[in-house]
């Protein structure tokens, strides 16, 4: 029971911070006091399901009750979720991107991969990015972040990389291993 206990809090736990409470703001908002939280987190306290209702709301949560056949599934879903990046942190990178793309832009307006990484830009700025895949956009926006038009040849990489993230939003993981293609072009398989 106890190993429940130290779950439980610690998923609670896990949910302020992601929240950006302390354990006073969330005792506040809850009806409780700091101490409570406090045991609650670390699992000391084997709460009524009434108060631990209470606090997931005040959390933003939900309890369900679920079918333990169907765990696996809500699990991967969790997880999966988990993993999605912060938003608001992918919002700031891609406008930097943008920001930068479009100063490159201005002294090579004719530039076609510069238009496809724009173009790619604005299909990532409308999905949903995994942590790693938001890393490789910082590491893009580190390098673009306030490059002169002259060293277009050295950020290319950095454009492919934005083109090759989002061909892999838009289309799956090229290459995946055991995939074969529905079909070729090709005529020499007969």
């Amino acid at each position: 029971m106890r190993y429940v206990l130290e779950e439980m809090g610690t998923t609670l736990k896990a949910a302020r911070e992601r929240q950006g409470l302390s354990q006073r703001e969330l005792a506040d908002a809850a009806g409780t006091d700091q101490a409570r939280i406090s045991k609650i987190e670390s699992g000391d306290i084997d709460l009524r399901l009434s108060s631990l209702m209470d606090l997931t709301r005040t959390l933003g949560l939900e309890l369900v009750l679920a079918d333990r056949r169907h765990l696996p599934a809500i699990e991967a879903i969790l997880k999966e979720r988990a993993s999605d990046a912060d938003p608001r942190q992918k919002s700031r990178v891609i406008r930097r991107i943008g920001e930068n793309l479009q100063n490159l832009q201005r002294a090579h307006p004719d530039d076609r991969q510069l238009k496809q990484a724009m173009s790619a830009l604005a299909v990532l700025n409308m999905a949903r990015l995994t942590e790693a895949e938001l890393a490789l956009l910082e590491e893009a926006s580190a390098r673009l972040n306030n490059a002169k038009p002259e060293a277009l040849d050295e950020l290319r990489p950095r454009l492919e990389t934005l083109i090759r993230l989002r061909n892999a939003k838009a289309h799956g993981a090229p290459d995946a291993p055991g995939q074969q293609p529905a079909y070729t072009l090709d005529d020499d398989d007969e």
